[in-house]
């Protein structure tokens, strides 16, 4: 065994044995071809390192060893673990160099350890950036196709239900190669063999340590002592015994979580041998770190706040002196010294790498810092520190903030007088107002700035502001605005090169083109859009055009061509790990299958979406389909969904978000009777709101659920041949043919129904059946029993559910859980959801089983297997 430094002493590795063997059993099955990462939990002290470099002490003789580590920076370094692997990985290493773009980096990982088995080893991701989250995630989905295996440590306790390494962990749940292992705590019969013959209480110790390797062997470190009350009293004691030198030394280093360059420790004093000798440091290449970092924040915490901005003076002067030290370090130091001036310079500078790196949120921490600090800089550095701000604080869907920023900025601008900059400054602030919730505001504020607009020089600043006044007024549906603007963007862009700008507006133009004419000339637009962006290597933009050539014909109906691209963006984003775009093209397309009456397919994947998404498009769209399949089937929780969507919707104010929620609630309301309380004030507003703007497939549902509701209204569809028109017109035969026509079986049906007579009541009925549409069926056989009709048929064909009692997907994956007796909190922590939509899955579950509890559902599933069985449907 290899041996635990406890002090002077060695005690044995105790307790690990099991699970030693399961990692060398995938270590085993990585090398013959079926890749692993395996997530090693545990809490600090437990050994989650000690037990990595066992199982790495003989991992193959052709099996290279890369081993890195995130840091407890105040923000971390992008990408730290992969920049302490370049040195074995020569070929990232170089491209590191060179400032090469992430994807490309993380490519070149996978083609590496593909070609070469390896054992990657990333410690503490509990602390890391957001690009080395996506790293992770980049990994996880292609490891199994390798021969390498990636072990991932980290501290259970500190990944609470919104960190972001939990949302990692749950997009790979399913991912071929994922395995899970925790390290435990030492039982007392493994406190006994560590104190062996020592004159020590072994009861007592366990009792006090809990059983933690670090804290036990801190303790035994000096035999003879009784247990202290804090595991820092054993570091402490143990630091104490040093002469003052190596003992000042170890408080100066003790501000650095990443541990010191060799000569660097060296320049600080020249204690270095003792403190090796003290077994608190150690020796890892040409770097010096603490054995433990618990040992370190114990003796950080004794240090009073002079001694503390002395040492962080210390390492930073150290620092600066140097070439290639990576800015976070710095802006970390330059936080700890409190130097306004020093923050300002490497904040700015570490915020501009973790924005260039992908890592936003770090991007953010440290634009923080830099604003706080920038009080008395130059006017012309605080605008464009501000304007990086807004812009990350926007990427991390704080709009909110991000809106307080570009506020600050258009304050800054106006005292320089440049009217070009007031204008785009004015921009940005409408594009911030209308993403925090302001609609109404934005656009007034944008209409404003376009008629400035026209007093400026044409050139890419003319173009920027008529492109940002031609997406919003898309996305408000003011079709005529939105052309006009656009088509001068456009205009600007080509005569001036401003390749990223005609990008984006043929998105904008597109689309507009796509839902308020159904001119399909826009997927022309679409198309080329995202020809430019892959030219550009524009992965997100290319993305951008695929979603937005799915979800615009999603809207007009033309699902055919919308579920290939949606598809299309699906893949194209897991191969680039754009994880937002990923939810939004995911929750689209579980609308195409919800208007194709493909419901359970819809619902599996609407469940993927998170709910709690900073951006309210993802949710919305997502828990109108959820609530509007529950509504059709007959299920509870889907008044609690359309209320959460419909809060989404009013605040993000567009139509094109308040109109299915809208008309989703009126169903449910027709369907179960319940309380329509506002909804009819709603309806008519938003049916006003769409009439003006012309949007034609909003007009003509809403005038239908009017009309089922004998709501007041003279407004009608503006298109002849729209079927909700013509079944409002009692021409039910020839909506039910273009429903069929459109592929929507479900509204083919309720046409049929409503026609009255007892064949196409019946075939509305056969229908209604097959998709599992009891509510609606339910009225359906009522009508056939008032005009005399015999032998109804009841019931769902069996063929057409994938679950005996019809449970989704989801629901059976939470049937098991809750057999295993777990709490709807642990439950959402498993499947990586809230716990809201986890009580939301177990009242449906209790409803579909026709039982009362939680206890009677689990007793059913025990009693009948085959309750936790599910196939596709048919």
């Amino acid at each position: 065994m290899i041996p635990i430094q406890g002090g002077n002493s060695k005690v044995e590795l105790v307790e690990r044995d099991h699970l030693l063997e399961d990692l060398r059993l995938e270590t085993r099955s990585a090398a013959k071809g079926s890749g692993r990462l395996v997530f090693l939990g545990g809490d600090a002290g437990l050994g989650k390192s000690s037990v990595v470099r066992e199982m790495a002490r003989k991992p193959g003789s052709q099996v290279r060893l890369m081993w890195g580590a995130c840091d407890s920076l105040t923000t971390p370094r992008p990408l730290g673990p992969l920049l302490d692997m370049a040195s074995t990985a020569p070929m990232v290493g170089d491209l590191i160099d060179r400032g090469a773009p992430r994807f490309e980096l993380f490519t070149s990982l996978v083609e590496d350890i593909t070609t070469r088995p390896s054992l990657l080893v990333m410690e503490d991701a509990h602390w890391a950036d957001e690009a080395t989250l996506d790293l992770i995630l980049f990994l996880g989905r292609r490891i199994a196709d390798t021969r390498s295996i990636v072990v991932v440590t980290y501290r259970p306790h500190e990944i609470t239900t919104r960190h972001p390494l939990r949302l990692v962990m749950g997009d790979l749940a399913t991912a071929a190669g994922h395995r899970r292992f925790q390290v435990e705590p030492l039982s007392l019969d493994g406190v006994r063999t560590l104190v062996g013959e020592r004159s020590i209480d072994a009861e007592r110790l366990h009792r006090v340590t809990g059983g933690n390797p670090f804290y036990v062997t801190e303790v035994l470190a000096k035999p003879g002592w009784t247990v202290p009350p804090t595991v820092a009293d054993a570091v402490l004691a143990r630091v104490s015994r040093l002469p003052d030198e190596e003992r000042d030394l170890l408080a100066t280093v003790s501000v650095e979580p990443t541990g010191l360059e060799l000569d660097l420790f060296e320049s600080l004093g020249r204690g270095l041998p003792k403190a090796l000798a003290s077994g608190l440091v150690v020796a890892d290449g040409d770097t010096i770190r603490f054995r433990h970092e618990l040992a370190r924040l114990a003796i950080e915490g004794t240090l009073d706040a002079q001694r503390r901005r002395n040492a962080h003076k210390d390492i930073l002067g150290e620092l600066e002196r140097r070439d290639d030290i990576d800015p976070s370090r710095l802006a970390h130091h330059a936080n700890g010294v409190n130097d306004p001036a020093a923050i300002l310079k490497w904040a700015t500078e570490a915020g501009d790498a973790a924005a260039a790196s992908g890592a936003h949120r770090q991007a953010v921490e440290h634009f923080r810092d830099g604003v706080e600090h920038s009080v008395s800089a130059d006017i012309d550095i605080r605008i464009d520190l501000l304007e990086k701000y807004a812009t990350e604080l926007s990427r991390v869907d704080r709009m909110e903030d991000a809106l307080a920023m570009r506020q600050r900025v258009l304050t800054l601008v106006r005292r320089g007088g440049n009217m070009t900059r007031i204008l785009l400054a004015e921009a940005h602030l409408a594009d911030a107002m209308l993403h925090a919730g302001d609609g109404i505001g934005a656009y007034r504020l944008m209409d404003k700035v376009v008629a400035a607009a026209d007093s400026l020089d044409p050139g890419l600043e003319m173009a920027q502001i008529y492109y940002m006044a031609g997406y919003q007024v898309m996305l408000a549906r003011r079709a005529g605005d939105a052309m006009r603007w656009c088509k001068r963007a456009i205009a600007l862009a080509e005569e001036h090169g401003g390749d990223k700008i005609l990008a984006r507006t043929l998105n904008a133009l597109g689309s507009t083109r796509i839902v308020s004419f159904e001119d399909l000339t826009g997927v022309e637009e679409l198309t080329r859009s995202g020809v430019i962006a892959e030219e550009l290597g524009w992965d997100a933009q290319k993305v951008n055009a695929l979603l937005d050539l799915g979800s615009g014909l999603c809207e007009i109906r033309r699902y055919s061509l919308a579920e290939d691209y949606l598809q299309r963006g699906i893949e194209e984003t897991a191969d680039r790990d754009l994880d937002g775009l990923r939810h939004y093209c995911t929750a689209w397309l579980s609308r195409v299958r919800f208007e194709q009456g493909r419901w359970s397919e819809a619902d599996d994947l609407a469940s993927r979406v998170p709910l709690d998404s900073g951006a309210p498009m993802c949710p919305i769209v997502a828990a109108t389909v959820m609530g509007r399949t529950r509504t059709r089937r007959g299920e509870s929780g889907a008044e609690e969904l359309l209320n959460e969507a419909w809060s989404l919707a009013q605040e993000a104010g567009d139509v094109q978000r308040l109109w299915p929620v809208v008309a989703a609630r009126a169903e449910w309301a027709w369907l179960s009777g319940g309380n329509r309380g506002a909804l009819s004030r709603d309806l008519l507003s938003v049916l006003d709101t769409a009439v003006e703007l012309g949007v034609r497939w909003a007009i003509s549902e809403l005038v239908f659920w009017a009309n089922k509701l004998d709501l007041p209204t003279e407004h009608q569809s503006p298109m002849e041949t729209d079927p909700f028109r013509l079944h409002v017109e009692g021409e039910h035969a020839a909506a039910a043919m273009t429903w069929a026509e459109l592929g929507c079986p479900y509204e083919q049906a309720w046409s049929l129904v409503d026609a009255g007579n007892e064949e196409s009541l019946r075939q509305g009925l056969d229908l209604l059946i097959s998709l599992g549409a009891g509510p609606l069926a339910d009225r359906a056989r009522q009508s056939l029993r008032e005009l005399g009709a015999t032998r109804i048929p009841s019931g769902p064909r069996p063929q057409t559910t994938g679950h005996p009692e019809g449970l989704t997907r989801r629901q059976v994956e939470v049937l098991g859980l809750l057999t295993e007796g777990m709490t709807d909190k642990e439950i959402a922590e498993r499947l990586f959801i809230s716990p809201k939509t986890a009580g939301h899955h177990v009242t449906a579950i209790l409803q579909k089983l026709d039982v009362s509890s939680r206890h009677a559902a689990a007793s059913r599933s025990q009693q009948k297997p085959s309750l936790l069985a599910y196939r596709q449907p048919t």
